[in-house]
């Protein structure tokens, strides 16, 4: 090989290093933009193919955490959490949920303006609530979808803060069952930032608050922290950096936090409050798709429990727990 022919070989190869890495790191970014769109694709077509004809998602009740000895009953706002947590995808799937989703959800409200959290067809019975009638309007408002004007049924407590249940309720239970969660869906509603009760949430976000009455989790708490804050709740902004802090300090070492459902309810935390570190989120995101079934769904996992009525039900569904997951996934492929 003489000098000239060798000269040109090294300057041919310090080109193909030179362009080849770029190249290989763009190939496997389009590959795996690629395959996170197909597992939120897989998931929707799940939600899809097991809605119910009436519009409805299923829930179950369960009596133990673990989502053993599961029963289902017709419920009005599960429904909701579903439709809201896929309301960022323009996929066709997502639009022919939507579409017999708001039938079922509008169907729910009462003659009072109120949502109740069995749902009309269900044979067990529960007084209308404010938290319930505060996420399913605020769904439906962001969706500019009418219905029955209801900001002026909300009431409160002696001390300011906002009651879950309406006069109907026991009189016990409606004094007792003050929820910081509760609250914060009402402000997300409302959009009053009440001094009062910002303070109260913001208060619990920071003690660690242990008296949740709805949700056995952590990640669920922030989660919907996190959710009214981006609704509109800007009073809440004072937990934001206690919840991120408190939300990476979960994370484990396979890039999970927790259960499938508590990774997915804390990297949208993060990511509701536009939070920027790539490696803790895809380490995130990784684990979490690793956990999706071949039929696209993602496991049952308890969200949220019945409160101080015993024995303690747990509540949760593959339709619950995909839909959540989605919203994690599709709000990662937005950050991109």
């Amino acid at each position: 090989m003489t000098f000239s022919v060798k000269k040109i070989f090294l300057l041919g190869l310090f080109f193909v290093a030179l362009f080849s890495a770029p190249a290989f790191f763009l190939f496997r970014k389009i590959s795996f933009q690629w395959d996170v769109r197909k597992t939120i694709e897989k998931g929707l077509v799940f939600l899809q193919t097991n809605q119910l004809p009436s519009g409805e998602m299923k829930v179950l009740y369960c009596e133990e955490k673990e989502m053993n000895n599961c029963k289902f009953e017709s419920s009005s706002v599960p429904t909701v959490f579903v439709l809201d947590a896929i309301s960022f995808s323009k996929n066709k799937q997502a639009k022919e949920i939507f579409q017999k989703g708001h039938k079922f959800v509008l169907g729910q409200q009462n003659e009072d303006g109120l949502w109740s959290y069995w749902s009309k067809e269900s044979s067990l019975f529960a007084s209308p609530d404010f938290d319930d009638t505060a996420v399913a309007s605020l769904y439906l408002e962001k969706n500019n979808i009418l219905f029955r004007e209801n900001k002026n049924k909300f009431e409160k407590n002696p001390d300011g803060l906002y009651y879950t249940w309406t006069s109907e309720t026991d009189d016990l239970m409606k004094k007792v069952e003050i929820d910081p969660g509760v609250n914060a869906n009402i402000l997300a509603y409302l959009k009053n930032n009440d001094e009062k009760v910002c303070s109260f949430v913001n208060s619990a976000v920071k003690r660690d608050n242990k008296k949740l009455f709805y949700y056995p989790n952590k990640q669920a708490f922030y989660y919907i922290i996190s959710k009214a804050y981006s609704s509109g709740a800007l009073c809440l902004l004072e937990s934001k950096d206690d919840i991120i802090k408190k939300t990476i300090s979960l994370q484990k070492t396979d890039g999970s936090f927790g259960n499938n459902l508590e990774t997915a309810l804390s990297l949208s935390t993060l990511l509701n409050y536009s939070f920027e570190k790539r490696d803790i989120i895809e380490k995130g995101i990784g684990s979490l798709m690793k956990t999706q079934n071949k039929d696209g769904s993602w496991n049952a996992q308890a969200m949220y429990v019945s409160g101080i009525i015993k024995p303690v039900m747990y509540f949760g569904s593959n339709e619950l727990s995909t839909a959540i997951s989605v919203e994690a996934i599709e709000k990662y492929l937005r950050m991109l």
